[in-house]
């Protein structure tokens, strides 16, 4: 449910004819985000929908004020306590399960990027371990029919972003 609070207050930010409803739908958003967690609710959407927080928060006024770091560590936490960054040896056999590895896998690599890229612009320390899924994405892509260019590009981004020592 918080995902799509997300979803419709980050929207809302783009909808120029009512662009007083995006402050609003924001605090709404932030405060069903806060409730999913307070509540123990733990979903691959509810990750997606502190990093979609992270990456489109509410701008602040000054660079020590914004806190949207504060959502990608929530989704690493939450992505890490939903085992994301374990590789299934489960054979999908459905489309819909293939598509929810696809996703899940995604969400892992979204948020190993957006941990090195966020470590490096505020100088902090890492939170993921390169892992399996990280060395060999540049080719985990190429194994699913239900992949994408943006999952191809979240690989790629992935060993641009991995330590040159781990490349060689």
């Amino acid at each position: 449910m918080a995902g799509r609070f997300v979803v419709c207050a980050i929207s809302s930010r783009y909808y120029q004819e009512k662009s007083d409803i995006y402050p609003i739908a924001m605090h709404f958003a932030k405060h069903a985000a806060a409730s999913a967690l307070l509540n123990g609710w733990k979903s691959v959407e509810l990750a997606q929908a502190y990093l979609l927080m992270s990456l489109y928060g509410v701008p602040a006024r000054r660079w020590e004020e914004d806190r949207n770091w504060l959502y990608t560590g929530l989704a690493i936490r939450l992505a890490t306590d939903l085992n994301l960054h374990v590789v299934s040896n489960v054979k999908p056999k459905t489309e819909r399960q293939e598509c929810e590895m696809v996703n899940q896998t995604c969400v892992w690599l979204i948020c190993y990027n957006l941990d090195r890229s966020t470590s490096t612009q505020l100088g902090k320390p890492l939170t993921i371990k390169e892992d399996y899924t990280i060395r060999n994405s540049a080719d985990w892509y190429k194994r699913s029919r239900r992949n994408s260019p943006f999952t191809m590009f979240q690989s790629r981004q992935c060993l641009l972003l991995a330590p040159a020592a781990s490349r060689s």
